[in-house]
């Protein structure tokens, strides 16, 4: 496992990244599978562009995404980032 910077919820946000399975743990970095589909974080983010970096960043990521509000969602259409 690796941390992952993802912030927009708070400043320092991360989450851990299980890289042999391309599960992301992104705890409040990505709230839920809806906003993160539609990149749209919600209003009580501190900062909604880097919420939306940190939304690409993870797509690129990983394959599972356990958000801090939701189930966990796998992404079919995105790979991850081997290198």
């Amino acid at each position: 496992m690796r941390t992952v910077s993802l912030p927009g919820h708070t400043p320092g946000m991360a989450g851990l990244l299980l890289e042999t399975e391309g599960v992301l743990f992104a705890g409040d970095g990505v709230k839920n599978a809806r906003e993160f589909c539609k990149a749209e974080a919600p209003p009580v983010f501190y900062s909604l562009d880097a919420a939306r970096q940190s939304y690409e960043k993870a797509g690129k990521l990983a394959r599972i995404i356990v958000p801090g509000h939701d189930n966990p969602f796998r992404l079919p259409f995105r790979g991850r980032k081997t290198t």
